[in-house]
């Protein structure tokens, strides 16, 4: 199923950091501009000269799932969401999983 929207997650690898920093953006120069964000919000200035990688994922319908507040979501579009992110056990009721 595909889904209009524009969101992407980008995927920022550093030199000596285990995980990607992800930001959920609509577009490249967005994500970046939170990544920035994200960096005085933490009183660090980003090191982009240790920026090894940036990679560019698009969340699948019913597939992609992301902790927010300690409660695991499932990527169910923005035609039936208003952020396209619905609870994991929400989405397991409406589709019988649960």
């Amino acid at each position: 199923m595909q889904d209009d929207n524009k969101i992407k997650f980008y995927n920022y690898f550093f030199e000596g950091v285990d995980k990607p920093i992800i930001m959920e953006a609509e577009s490249k120069d967005v994500a970046d501009a939170m990544l920035e964000e994200f960096g005085a919000r933490i009183g660090n200035e980003i090191p982009y000269e240790r920026l090894c990688d940036v990679r560019i994922e698009m969340p699948i319908t019913g597939i992609s799932k992301r902790v927010r507040n300690g409660q695991a979501y499932i990527w169910v579009g923005s035609k039936h969401s208003r952020d396209g992110w619905m609870l994991q056990e929400e989405f397991d009721k409406i589709t019988s999983r649960g």
